[in-house]
């Protein structure tokens, strides 16, 4: 019987070039804390693949269209979502302002599953300044709501 809470690790790492070593890295953080990391990328298209009678993709070879990757892909993390315990989820700024819309549907997901949620982020300032932040260089004559001045 395992007794260490399984928790899925949730956001944007995945899309990160070395992000292999960083789910280790926080899979061996998790283990620290006396928890089992599960990082959606544990199992590979192929393991996914198989796990579902279908051929493994040799050589870059496409055997399925992208969307159906996608769907067998979404559904090993459904099922690693339904196996966990809880979910910490990094809900950094990602490609913009917001956070990974793929993490916030594995939020809403683990909520609506009854599962207890954490969520981290690598930068601390409030929505609206990561949007004035982000327009204000864009538009440099943005204007700003609480000062009501144009910068």
């Amino acid at each position: 019987m395992n007794l260490k809470p399984r928790i899925y690790l949730a956001g944007p790492g995945v899309f990160r070039a070395d992000a292999k070593q960083y789910g280790a890295d926080l899979k061996r953080l998790a283990k620290s804390f006396g928890m089992e990391g599960l990082w959606p990328l544990d199992a590979s298209i192929n393991d996914i693949r198989e796990a579902n009678g279908l051929p493994r993709i040799e050589n870059g070879e496409r055997i399925l269209a992208p969307v159906n990757n996608a769907r067998l892909i979404y559904n090993a993390n459904i099922a690693m979502l339904e196996t966990c315990d809880g979910v910490i989820a990094d809900i950094s700024p990602f490609r913009g302002p917001s956070l990974d819309p793929g993490t916030a549907f594995e939020i809403g997901y683990a909520i609506h599953a009854g599962k207890p949620v954490f969520a981290w982020s690598e930068d601390h300032r409030n929505y609206l300044d990561r949007i004035k932040s982000i327009y204000s260089l864009a538009f440099p004559g943005f204007y700003d709501i609480n000062t009501r001045e144009h910068r």
